[in-house]
């Protein structure tokens, strides 16, 4: 007598997904006092319509909360109460501007040079003519 195994093998094939998460740090917000020049993000949304821009703290109101509200005075017009903390970023000026005042350079900054104008050329005077008279008709 003769005996015949059959031997199936099955392949299990497991696959394992991680997904990790990492939370985002809230950015630690710098607190204001009057006078400070700040930027303002723009609040834009149905029935709000604030630009925002370069501002300068005109008062500081504490929340019961711990959080601050800030009255501001734009430098391009304008002004804006009780603005949350979250929309207010300090200000940084740009390098290049502030280098420059009016034309002064400083010591990190080399002068431009100028250039010299060409001299006008001054028209050829036409030749002379003999002044012509007109004709009158009567």
């Amino acid at each position: 007598p003769t005996t015949s195994t059959t031997t199936s093998s099955t392949t299990t094939t497991t696959t394992t997904t991680t997904t990790t998460t990492t939370a985002t740090p809230k950015r630690k917000r710098k607190d204001f006092k009057v006078g400070d020049n700040v930027h303002v993000l723009p609040r834009t949304w149905p029935g709000i319509n604030s630009e925002g821009g370069v501002a300068k703290v005109t008062a500081v109101h504490s929340l019961p909360s711990g959080g601050k509200e800030y009255d501001v005075s734009y430098f391009h017009g304008g002004s804006d109460k009780l603005v949350g903390s979250e929309w207010v970023e300090e200000y940084k000026e740009s390098p290049e501007r502030s280098t420059r005042k009016r034309g002064k350079t400083t010591e990190r900054e080399e002068p431009k040079k100028k250039r010299r104008a060409e001299p006008k050329k001054k028209p050829e005077p036409k030749p002379a003519q003999a002044p012509t008279r007109k004709s009158r008709r009567r």
